[in-house]
């Protein structure tokens, strides 16, 4: 099965696919990828449901648990180049569904390879040189947080020269100039153990790849408070989404006050040449901020993430018929 999973990794490559999506049914696979346009039918045949049981083995998935969802990652030499990968399933005794996420396909480490608005780069160059408070990022799935977070660790170990450590569930992109700790479940070390353990290890600098739990909240917003630098990622849609959601894990307005200096959130969306990506940021910092924080609305000249994808549509940043797609206008 090996010739086929290179197979399908070079159908991946060539169309730029970010995800790869299986579905065996009744003993028939069907492939569908993830392009920068729209989802593609791949016809070609050449696949079967084999294929998809040795994702998971390779992934060091369990064969038996047909009905529980799993994830595991691998890696796999192409070309000139060390891909990473992804595997989820799920499914029942009838259907089996899993989808594969190439998670390098570009060596995307510098903030101007991420981001074409010259004042954003700015303030994220800015945030690279903090050394105390907390950076929350957002957007929704497949927005990109992950890329522009370990561009920012990427920034600040290379060339800030600060130390940086990192806990993440699992590690999508791996990178030499910073220290990278995988969280282990089934060992015991979860997101809580792990940021414990890190904080002894006298950082400049910690990432917690997301907010999951109302314990890591906390333990995020303790670790800020304590004089460190953090930076996590939070499921939400808008910079003023990021504090509702934050709230919702039991973490105080007051508290938030104390510790957050940064927020942003993203989309990732299709550029005006349709054949790759463009990521549009709101960003939420310095007096705006503040003043947010104090009297929970925006200040005036505030621009919503709404308002900077119509703004880079307008600038012939992103496709023809994505404003209408994300902001139904």
């Amino acid at each position: 099965m090996e010739s086929e999973l290179r197979s399908l990794i070079h159908l991946m490559v060539a169309r730029h696919a970010t995800d790869a999506h299986l579905t065996l049914r009744f003993g028939r696979l069907t492939l569908r990828l993830r392009c920068p346009e729209r989802m593609i039918d791949d016809d070609s045949g050449m696949f079967d449901g084999r294929l998809l049981h040795y994702l998971k083995y390779i992934s060091h998935l369990d064969l038996g648990a047909m009905s529980t969802p799993q994830s595991g990652s691998f890696t796999r030499q192409y070309q000139d180049r060390l891909l990473q990968f992804r595997f989820a399933c799920l499914g029942t005794q009838q259907l089996q569904t899993g989808v594969l996420r190439l998670l390098n396909l570009q060596d995307l480490t510098r903030i101007e390879e991420i981001c074409n608005d010259a004042d954003k780069c700015a303030l994220f160059h800015a945030l690279c040189h903090q050394r105390h408070g907390l950076a929350l990022l957002s957007g929704p799935t497949g927005s990109g947080k992950s890329t522009t977070l370990h561009a920012l660790m990427h920034e600040a170990a290379t060339f800030n020269h600060l130390q940086v450590i990192t806990l993440e569930d699992p590690i999508e992109i791996t990178d030499s100039s910073y220290v990278q700790l995988q969280v282990n479940e089934k060992s015991g070390f979860t997101y809580e153990v792990g940021i414990r353990e890190l904080l002894r290890h006298d950082p400049d600098i910690i990432m917690i790849a997301e907010v999951r739990s109302v314990e890591t909240a906390h333990m995020i917003v303790r670790a800020a408070l304590s004089g460190h630098m953090v930076f996590t990622t939070v499921h939400a849609k808008s910079c003023t989404e990021v504090f509702a959601r934050m709230r919702e894990f039991g973490v105080l307005m007051h508290d938030l006050r104390q510790t957050v200096t940064f927020v942003s959130t993203q989309r990732l969306l299709l550029n005006a040449e349709r054949n790759g990506k463009e990521c549009i940021y709101e960003v939420l910092h310095g007096e705006a901020l503040r003043r947010f924080m104090e009297e929970e609305r925006l200040p005036a000249g505030h621009l919503s993430i709404e308002e900077e994808i119509k703004s880079a549509w307008e600038r012939g940043r992103i496709a023809c018929g994505v404003l209408e797609e994300e902001i139904g206008q």
